[in-house]
């Protein structure tokens, strides 16, 4: 299911909403998926040489998960887990959302941007194609900044500015059940890894 609306209020301030819903059962046992996402964008003329685009861009997803299919006497449309596994319901689950703006000017030979940016993401899923199968949990939040100027020549063309991001994320990775393999035990409750990452980002250019 697909959806979209465009609004025109005046000459300078125009509005669209777009949204989608995507359902799929899969062809395999424990393959269905839900998607849903909305997209947002604003556009308003400040004046003759200057303009602000926004923009909101929303999506969720949850998703089964299946494992690889080793035994075809189950059947091809089989999930390639196991019952206990099944139990825990392996599942995928991500979120997404960024929302920017964009300030451009132009000024006779000199054209101006700047984007301000929030970003967000999750991904949470189970590792099926490991044999213990762990949980894996992570999120990311960043706050970013691409600024640049551009000077046309007669002849040839200047552009120059400068990319920020600070970024913040978490990562965890744990057994969520009892499981032996081969040699190992693998106890539920048990961390592989639980990380805090801080990321920063200045780049500046010049073409």
């Amino acid at each position: 299911v697909q959806a979209s609306h465009s609004q025109q209020f005046t000459q300078d301030n125009r509005l669209r909403v777009s949204a989608a819903h995507v359902s799929n059962d899969g062809w395999r046992d424990h393959t269905a998926s839900r998607r849903s996402s909305i997209n947002l964008r604003h556009e308003i003329a400040l004046n003759a040489n200057e303009q602000l685009v926004s923009s909101l861009i929303m999506s969720d997803l949850n998703q089964e998960m299946a494992a690889s299919l080793t035994d075809f006497e189950q059947g091809i449309s089989h999930s390639g887990l196991s019952a206990d596994v099944l139990s825990y319901d392996p599942l995928r689950k991500s979120q997404y959302l960024r929302l920017s703006s964009q300030w451009s000017k132009t000024q006779e030979a000199y054209y101006y941007s700047l984007i301000p940016y929030l970003r967000y993401r999750t991904n949470d899923y189970t590792a099926t194609w490991q044999q213990n199968m762990p949980r894996v949990i992570s999120k990311v939040r960043s706050l970013g900044l691409l600024a640049l100027t551009s000077i046309s020549h007669s002849d040839s063309e200047t552009t120059f500015g400068f990319d920020f991001e600070l970024s913040q994320a978490n990562q965890l990775s744990y057994q969520p059940f009892d499981k032996v393999v081969t040699a190992d035990t693998y106890l539920a409750g048990e961390k592989f890894y639980h990380d805090d990452i801080g990321y920063l980002a200045i780049s500046p250019y010049i073409q």
